[in-house]
């Protein structure tokens, strides 16, 4: 798992940047853990950093779904997956 940062492109202006967790990466898309909604279709501008490299790629948000509260906080968690474009 590595850090990654997402921001939404256009066509998304209602939507704030954020930061994520990977929970898969591969050649032609990657699952994310985010503290925020990312509705399907939503074109995003993503950075992945770890291990001394910084990759930036354009993606798209295929899936959604609620994870669990955050038992101390009340947060909600999202687990996202993407497609690269």
């Amino acid at each position: 798992n590595v850090f990654a940062r997402y921001e939404p492109t256009a066509g998304a202006a209602d939507l704030e940047p954020g930061y994520a967790v990977t929970t898969d990466l591969n050649e032609l898309g990657a699952g994310l853990v985010t503290f925020q909604h990312l509705p399907p279709g939503t074109p995003l501008a993503l950075r992945i950093a770890g291990a001394g490299e910084d990759i930036r790629c354009a993606a798209t948000v295929v899936w959604c779904k609620e994870a669990a509260a955050d038992s101390v906080t009340g947060g909600k968690a999202y687990r996202v997956g993407l497609k690269f474009d």
